[in-house]
């Protein structure tokens, strides 16, 4: 195989399939299946990570449990967040845009 990466298209082409004879009930089958993709991968690495710490000695259950965040977390998390909502809502704001 040779070193070149390969260069797909962002976006496909055509239409979505479309499940639900409403726009909406598409939209929102579409926010749950990211949701559902975010949850899953996050639940992993959350697990991974405890685990490893704890493993390792750097923490215990009983610290995880009780940690409580400070400011700068708190701002991180809400930036997280509203990325977290933007992806949820892309498929109303494509489908906005394409009106």
């Amino acid at each position: 195989m040779g070193s070149q990466p390969i260069n797909l298209p962002r976006y496909s082409k055509g239409k979505r399939p479309q499940f639900f004879n409403e726009e909406g009930m598409e939209h929102l089958l579409a926010m749950i299946l990211e949701l559902s993709t975010e949850l899953a991968v996050a639940y992993n690495r959350i697990d991974r990570l405890e685990r490893v710490l704890i493993a390792a000695g750097v923490t215990s259950q009983d610290a995880l449990d009780n940690y409580e965040p400070g400011e700068e977390a708190l701002k991180a998390q809400d930036e997280w967040a509203d990325l977290l909502l933007d992806r949820l809502y892309s498929s109303v704001q494509q489908a906005s845009n394409t009106d």
